[in-house]
């Protein structure tokens, strides 16, 4: 007897999800093992296995096979349609950034690069992260068979046939309802935790976290629903939350423990206007650094230092860094790695920690100066780490260090933070863009481009680029040893 259309159909979707399913972890699996003896390798795989998923999420979402489109062009056609969270768009970044391997080159007196577990430690977690997420929502579960119409007008179960996907949740008269039709806004009906987290200010991670622990409900998902009484008891249980661990709202200084003796240092910034860029006739004055005010609404907790080795070790488990020493800032991070970074984090802590815009680091760097540096009209070496064979504003030359320094190592500015001019560029939040004409309001720089600001200069940088206003930008995939950056935890 010749099986209904339908029958047919579930079964080759099936045949094809469970295909794909197993292709990918098999590149998952293969991706680990060249992990130690040929890390350039594991990298490749680990590409492949990422695009992998995002032909299958384009295929689905798209219905059609996304021919020879890229890794980068897969992801930002998913995007536009909404197909991946953000929790996931930052891990496949990261993935992508790794595709240029020449990432290192250093001038002689620096010596070659070295493709090591450590470089590509942060692609493969952002890879397990990626692919997890994937088989959490195409694994099939089969003692959940949802049923589908057969020739009589009742309804069978198809063996094999997948489940309802983590998107729809059935409701108490047995139906699935789909969950993008709920209003999150309401409170008269169900609502997603993920837009709940949203609409309170913190992480989905750290909103199941609470349902969990409050509510003892076992929620593995932003897609997952809550009753109207749920989620006013989940609101109830984050400002108890909030109240317990905030202390004073404005502390001068806070700290994040990361466990093993090791945390992260803020400061805080406070809310204010400041004149941002520079004038002309400024040393070292580039034309994109036109003068404008610019408003900070809200005071801010930014890191007092970039963040160190050590802290990046006890976070991800790697170090990438060219120079090493737990107290040296990490660098060879590229804006992905340090995005991701701070995704981490705030799931973890149930903050925002993210990097600061390009505005919030020139109003923290001038501490509520106006000269070129946040010590004054001149600068040296004992003050930040640069190439001291280049002088500024009269003053004198002095030591070049050639590598990185410790944290904290140089004096603080009127506001309590360090290093930053020189040492490390720091990424920043922004796509790189002009400013806006007249003055801005918390600019968060343009909606889109190409390149990432840097701002502080590095140790291997002349003082001119050390400068408060000095803007840089580069290819977010882009790694080396003068690339770092520095955490901002909102309050």
């Amino acid at each position: 007897m010749k099986r209904p259309s339908s029958h047919v159909e579930v079964e080759d979707r099936l045949n094809s999800i469970e295909s794909e399913v197993r292709r990918i972890r098999a590149l998952y699996e293969r991706t680990l093992s060249y992990r130690l003896q040929d890390p350039e390798t594991s990298l490749i795989h680990a590409r492949k296995a990422a695009e992998a998923v995002c032909r299958q999420l384009f295929t689905k979402n798209f219905g059609c096979q996304p021919g020879s489109i890229m890794l980068e062009g897969l992801i930002e056609k998913l995007v536009s349609k909404g197909a991946l969270p953000n929790s996931i768009v930052v891990p496949l970044r990261t993935i992508q950034g790794y595709g240029n391997f020449a990432s290192h080159e250093h001038e002689d007196h620096t010596g070659g690069a070295a493709m090591t577990p450590d470089y590509i430690q942060p692609c493969l977690q952002a890879l397990a992260t990626v692919v997890s997420w994937y088989f959490s929502n195409n694994t099939v579960d089969p003692t959940r068979i949802p049923s589908v119409p057969n020739n009589d007008g009742g309804h069978s179960a198809v063996k094999g046939q997948p489940v309802h996907s983590k998107a729809e949740q059935p409701n108490a008269g047995g139906n699935s309802v789909p969950i993008d039709t709920l209003t999150p806004a309401t409170r008269q009906s169900p609502v997603r935790i993920g837009d709940l987290a949203l609409e309170l200010g913190i992480t989905s991670s750290a909103a199941i976290r609470l349902a969990r622990e409050a509510l003892r409900l076992e929620l593995r998902t932003p897609s997952a629903t809550l009753t109207p009484e749920q989620a006013l008891q989940l609101e109830d249980a984050i400002r108890i939350s909030r109240k317990e661990d905030a202390g004073s709202p404005y502390e001068k200084f806070r700290l994040l423990d990361l466990g093993d003796g090791i945390q992260i240092e803020f400061a805080l910034i406070p809310s204010g206007s400041f004149i941002m860029g520079s004038p002309d006739d400024e040393e070292g004055h580039n034309d994109d650094e036109v003068v404008h005010e610019v408003q900070i609404k809200r005071p801010f907790y930014l890191g007092v230092y970039p963040v160190t080795q050590s802290q990046y070790k006890k976070v991800t488990g790697a170090n990438p860094s060219y120079f090493t020493g737990a107290n040296l800032p990490v660098e060879m991070v590229s804006w992905f790695d340090a995005s991701g970074f701070c995704e981490v984090l705030s799931d973890r802590f149930g903050r925002r920690l993210r990097l600061p815009t390009e505005a919030e680091w020139e109003f923290a760097c001038r501490g509520g100066t106006t000269t070129p540096f946040s010590f004054g009209n001149e600068i040296s070496t004992n003050l930040a780490n640069y190439d001291g064979k280049f002088s500024y504003g009269g003053g004198s030359s002095g030591e070049t260090r050639w590598h990185t320094t410790e944290a904290a190592a140089f004096p603080k500015n009127p506001w309590d933070v360090c290093d930053m001019h020189g040492n490390v560029w720091e990424w920043c939040s922004d796509w790189y863009g002009e400013y806006p004409a007249g003055g801005a309001i918390d600019p968060t720089g343009p909606k889109a481009g190409d390149i990432r600001i840097l701002r502080g200069g590095s140790w291997f940088n002349s003082p001119a680029d050390a400068r408060s206003a000095q803007r840089d930008a580069l290819d977010p995939g882009r790694r080396h040893s003068i690339y770092g950056f520095r955490l901002l935890m909102e309050p």
